[in-house]
């Protein structure tokens, strides 16, 4: 059975910014499910629901945690921006409240593909080169390879 990624996306974003990930990651043999944060089920040009202002990260984390239990997997998550917040904060309460066949399991994003150009072929800019980080070590990249 194929690993799963749970991809949460990011405020002022939705599924579809999983869109080139979900794409490569899936030709790399894993199972991929985006999911869309309560109250942004909308077109980004649309006016926001109302209760997107009041919405909080628990309220959010909550919604997510009812979300991966139906999976019947233990998924690796994936965040993009506050996804990547509500990823920690969702493994957190995951780990404490489920032990056993649900705790969730923990890779960095970029040790999935083996750091094989992983960036490349998703099309997203490659900051750890020569960008905001001189080495794999300080952007958390796992072994530095093609960085």
């Amino acid at each position: 059975m194929a690993d799963t990624i749970f991809m949460i996306h990011g405020m002022w974003c939705g599924p579809w910014i999983w869109d080139n990930y979900r794409r490569v990651f899936e030709a790399e043999g894993y199972h991929c499910v985006t999911t869309t944060l309560p109250y942004h089920a909308m077109d980004p040009r649309g006016v926001p629901d109302p209760r997107l202002g009041t919405a909080s990260l628990l309220d959010y984390a909550e919604a997510l945690e009812q979300e991966v239990k139906q999976l019947g997997a233990k998924p690796i998550l994936m965040g993009h921006s506050m996804g990547g917040l509500l990823a920690q904060i969702l493994g957190t309460r995951m780990a404490f409240r489920h032990r056993g066949p649900h705790t969730l399991r923990y890779k960095k994003p970029l040790d999935l593909a083996d750091n094989v150009g992983l960036l490349e072929k998703t099309g997203a800019p490659n900051i750890w080169r020569g960008g905001l980080f001189n080495d794999a070590s300080a952007a958390g990249g796992g072994t530095g390879k093609n960085l």
